[in-house]
């Protein structure tokens, strides 16, 4: 019965965490998997790899303002509520789950550098140390209790 529990809440949680601006599921990007289309779709449902992949995309095509966007989402530590206890790992991202601190999604780590570097440098937008800074130190602050 827990299990059931503890699946419920972690689907809810994710969906949460999504971010989307239109309600899209995985299940609906996966029909579309081998099209352009996937990508934007799977993005726009939380995916955090696809978020990166889309933000590099659009940064490789001088894009930087949609470069941006898509990084930062895929950057961004994430946090709620849970009572679950385990650890999954995939791409370059983490999701962390605790009795204690419950769900903790850590920020992509390719789109943090990426961004980090975009601000330090200045590359299609104005320099800003501070903000690169803070993308470099997202993921430091992680703790489980």
């Amino acid at each position: 019965m827990s299990y059931y529990i503890n699946l419920f809440i972690l689907v809810s949680m994710m969906l949460i965490f999504s971010s989307c601006e239109t309600p899209v599921s995985m299940k609906t990007c996966a029909r579309l998997k081998d099209s352009d289309a996937y990508l934007p779709c799977a993005a726009r449902a939380g995916d955090q790899e696809a978020q990166y992949q889309l933000g590099l995309k659009e940064y490789n095509s001088g894009n930087t303002k949609e470069a941006i966007k898509w990084l930062d989402r895929a950057a961004i530590v994430r946090y709620a509520s849970a009572p679950i206890i385990t650890k999954n790992e995939f791409n370059n991202s983490t999701i962390i789950l605790s009795e204690k601190t419950g769900i903790v999604r850590l920020g992509h780590v390719g789109a943090q550098i990426l961004l980090a570097e975009i601000y330090q440098k200045g590359l299609g937008v104005k320099p800003v140390p501070a903000k690169a800074e803070r993308y470099l130190k997202m993921n430091e602050n992680i703790t489980m209790n």
